[in-house]
């Protein structure tokens, strides 16, 4: 039987080095996979998310395929849904995690107000309940601290899942999508365009651009329901949704940099280049806040080495003292033998 070339390599590696070769970095997409030591997660708004990814600057977003979609659900009281993309990477190992949802930028306790009021039965104004919609996504390289905290449980239920057999979508063409829903209704109604509503819009968009398959064992645990209640329909609302994703993407084929300026939202008209000066000036940071760290700790090495050398000083001398001590208690006790042999020979 054949070793397995991987396998081969690995002990290989570990007879000559005396120790296992480390794993590859993720790549280096903007957006989507973080590197191993990071900090925090990828996140942005759908907008400023689909302008990385449609970017020619970043063309490996294009080869970035979904893997697999889950609908999930909130145990909490405003029951949050929001949608979890497994996206595989262009290099083979690697995988990213993508979580999307809508929020709103109220306090809680007004939301969960309306949300009682209305699951009481109490006659609710859309109207007087619309706010600025907040869709943002959250991305992470799975296998790393912050990528397996996305992949987490977080107190919530499965509402179902979906693959794609034949053409699954790519990073870029998923942003375009989660944009185009941001974008259909920008404003956030407690009534009929919630959380509830984007992850299923989204969902179902899947299904019809995609031929994404639901996986019959799933149950929907209540998804799209508010405390029960039924949203509208979505048929049409998704048809729309669908074809002007297409028009929009027919539109970025045709664009020579494919950098999305196409929303009146101010958000949505991210400046590319004022981007790239901000992620340099940041990088510029971090490395001048490592050479702090670095300065600091050489600083902490030199005062330890003084300190060992103090200490070493300070034994030494010890050493000599107690030899002092010895030499003198030695005299004494030698001159006294003299004396003591002096006075019997008088005697």
């Amino acid at each position: 039987m054949s070793m397995p070339k991987d396998n081969f390599f690995s002990k290989l590696f570990h007879c000559i080095f005396g120790m296992n070769p480390s794993p590859p970095q993720p790549p280096t997409i903007f957006g989507l996979f973080t590197q191993a030591d990071a900090r925090c997660p990828e996140r942005q708004n759908t907008y400023r998310w689909e302008v990385f990814m449609t970017d020619r600057e970043f063309p490996n977003s294009s080869r970035c395929c979904v893997e697999e979609v889950t609908w999930h659900k909130s145990y909490s009281m405003d029951q949050h849904e929001f949608l979890r993309f497994k996206i595989k990477a262009p290099d083979g190992p690697h995988k990213a995690v993508v979580v999307v949802g809508r929020t709103v930028e109220i306090p809680s306790v007004a939301k969960l107000s309306a949300i009682a009021l209305t699951s009481s039965g109490c006659c609710v104004s859309s109207e007087s309940l619309a706010q600025a919609a907040v869709d943002e996504i959250t991305a992470a390289t799975i296998g790393t601290r912050r990528g397996d905290e996305l992949m987490g449980n977080h107190n919530c239920r499965l509402v179902s899942s979906l693959t794609f057999p034949n053409h699954a979508p790519s990073a870029d063409e998923l942003s375009t999508l989660l944009a185009t829903v941001s974008k259909y209704r920008e404003k956030y109604h407690l009534l009929d365009s919630q959380c509830f509503w984007y992850a299923k819009t989204v969902f179902r968009a899947l299904v019809e651009l995609f031929g994404g398959s639901e996986n019959p064992g799933d149950r929907h645990h209540d998804g799209g329901r508010i405390h029960g209640s039924k949203l509208p329909s979505l048929s049409g609302s998704v048809h729309e949704i669908c074809r002007t994703y297409q028009e929009q993407r027919i539109a970025l084929s045709k664009s020579p940099d494919r950098t999305r300026k196409v929303y009146a939202d101010p958000i949505a008209q991210v400046d590319m280049q004022a981007l790239r000066e901000e992620t340099a000036a940041c990088q510029q940071a971090v490395e001048a806040k490592e050479s702090e760290r670095q300065q600091a700790l050489l600083a902490w090495q030199t005062s330890e080495s003084e300190k060992q050398q103090a200490l070493l000083a300070w034994q030494a001398s010890e050493r000599q003292n107690n030899e002092l001590r010895l030499t003198v208690q030695m005299l004494t006790e030698r001159l006294a033998q003299v004396a003591q042999s002096g006075e019997m020979q008088r005697n």
